[in-house]
């Protein structure tokens, strides 16, 4: 989660630079090609940021995905009781 809310900026990054090259299409041609370029960069920087994040996600849900072995934590003891009526 503290890596989300660190990058969620570039998200918002991507997301203006897109609109901006939607919106400059029509009013200004010739600066479109550029601002597509760096909404296609920023795209590409963001689904990188997103996998940055999903990584660590990851290792949090899934132990197996852990680089280091898992903290030691005791096995609670559980007792089942089989009753038939």
């Amino acid at each position: 989660m503290e890596r989300a809310e660190k990058t969620v900026y570039a998200f918002y990054v991507t997301a203006a630079l897109a609109l901006a090259a939607l919106v400059g299409m029509k009013k200004f041609p010739k600066a479109a090609t550029p601002l597509a370029v760096a909404a296609l960069l920023a795209a590409v920087a963001s689904v990188g940021v997103g996998g940055w994040i999903g990584k660590a996600g990851g290792q949090l849900r899934h132990p197996e995905f852990r680089q280091s072995p898992p903290p030691n934590t005791p096995e609670p003891d559980h007792q089942h009781e089989c009753t038939k009526t």
